[in-house]
């Protein structure tokens, strides 16, 4: 594929982070795809916030027994689990972590309680201005 996209509920990490108002997003792909993936967030009110994706957050996953582990230390546990999902592969990745927005106790903003169904907006913005 050109482009792989995941947005997924890894951790607790990013609702420690950044709360419930955005995302967290990380990726190898090219400035472009994640400045255009911003953009589609702004407009459409799912907001992301890029977070650095550098290869030393591998070390975290070092493993005397396994090739890698799947948890890294206590910190940057959003990050870490981005990096484990990437080294799976092999195209420019972008990793959406939407565990502070998934599921709200509270209505905020346009979204209701519960299951937001936040990023599909967000991603059909991106998919349609690409």
């Amino acid at each position: 594929p050109e482009l792989v996209i995941d947005a997924a509920t890894l951790t607790g990490a990013a609702v420690v982070a950044i709360g419930t108002k955005a995302s967290c997003m990380m990726g190898n792909a090219k400035r472009k795809v994640l400045d255009q993936l911003i953009d589609s967030g702004n407009d459409v009110h799912e907001r992301l916030v890029q977070l650095p994706f550098w290869d030393e957050y591998y070390d975290e996953m070092k493993s005397a027994i396994a090739d890698l582990k799947n948890v890294g230390g206590k910190y940057a546990g959003m990050i870490t689990a981005g990096k484990f999902l990437e080294h799976f592969v092999k195209s420019p990745y972008v990793h959406l972590d939407i565990a502070g927005p998934s599921f709200l106790e509270s209505p905020q903003d346009y979204k209701g309680k519960g299951g937001t169904g936040v990023g599909v907006r967000l991603l059909l913005n991106f998919l349609e201005n690409m």
